[in-house]
C-alpha cells in the first residue's frame, strides 16, 4: 500500500497555499492603495478649489524631521 501523506507532499500543499495567500494579499493590497490614492486626489482637489474650509493638507507628524 503507498503512503498518501509524505513529507513531500506536505511541502507541497504548504508550498501553494503561500503562493495562494501572498496572491491574494497583494491583489487586496492593490485594490488598498488605489483607493487611499483616489481619497488624497480627491482632498487635493477639495484644498485647490477652495470647497472646504481646509487650506492646506494634513501633515503627518511621523513624516516630519526631527529638530
Amino acid at each position: 500500500m503507498r503512503n498518501y501523506f509524505s513529507e513531500k507532499n506536505l511541502v507541497i500543499v504548504l508550498f501553494v497555499t503561500v503562493l495562494t495567500v501572498f496572491s491574494l494579499a497583494q491583489e487586496d493590497s492593490k485594490k488598498m492603495d488605489k483607493l487611499i490614492n483616489s481619497q488624497v486626489d480627491l482632498i487635493k482637489e477639495t484644498t485647490i478649489k477652495g470647497n472646504s474650509g481646509i487650506t492646506e493638507l494634513p501633515v503627518d507628524a511621523s513624516t516630519q524631521p526631527v529638530q
